[in-house]
């Protein structure tokens, strides 16, 4: 009998640490998902930013093109006076 105790002992030990492993695997695996979570979040902040300065850089590029071109009126207007030295 006492090799039979002893199997059920070493058995029983067997799956208490295949218990304990089985738990330390399961929190890292909840923990790689939570670092996943936060990853894609912030991912997905950075593509609404990026979304956000793009649309900016369009507008700012109109505001520029526009003042181009009132600028372009404005030499052609003074374009049109005659400057004279007076020596």
């Amino acid at each position: 009998m006492s090799a039979i105790s002893a199997s059920v002992e070493e058995h029983t030990r067997c799956a208490t640490e295949m218990t304990a492993s089985s738990q330390e695997i399961g929190s890292a695996i909840g923990k790689v998902a939570s670092v996943s979570e936060e990853t894609s979040s912030a991912a997905e902040e950075a593509s609404a930013s990026t979304e956000d300065m793009s649309s900016q850089i369009g507008e700012m590029t109109a505001m520029v093109r526009n003042l181009d071109e009132l600028a372009e009126g404005l030499r052609q207007m003074v374009g049109r006076f005659k400057v004279k030295v007076v020596e």
